[in-house]
């Protein structure tokens, strides 16, 4: 009888054995996509720069940035190197008074 269950155990084994490698693969290819959505390159494929200093810190402000500083600014398809002039541009509308959104 001993044989017997443990030959049945077997078999369950051999069945159960490749649906759960099935199950775990299927969970692990949903997590690496949920992972690739999160990746700063998707924001770069939107049209979004990534900018960094000399250390390779990301510029988030304009503020942070000093006249003759290097940059490297990162598009989807590659990084640029860029030197700041310094100048910073704002848009004001002509009469300096923001129009009504309605």
């Amino acid at each position: 009888r001993g044989a017997r269950d443990l030959d049945a155990l077997a078999r369950r084994l051999d069945a159960a054995a490749p649906r759960l490698v099935e199950t775990r693969t299927a969970t692990l290819d949903r997590c690496f996509r949920l992972l690739e959505s999160y990746s700063y390159r998707n924001v770069l494929a939107r049209g979004f720069a990534l900018v960094r200093d000399a250390r390779g810190e990301p510029v988030t402000t304009a503020a942070q940035v000093r006249p003759a500083q290097a940059l490297t600014v990162e598009f989807q398809d590659g990084p640029v190197t860029v030197v700041s002039t310094g100048e910073r541009k704002t848009k004001r509308p002509p009469n300096g008074r923001q129009g009504s959104l309605l």
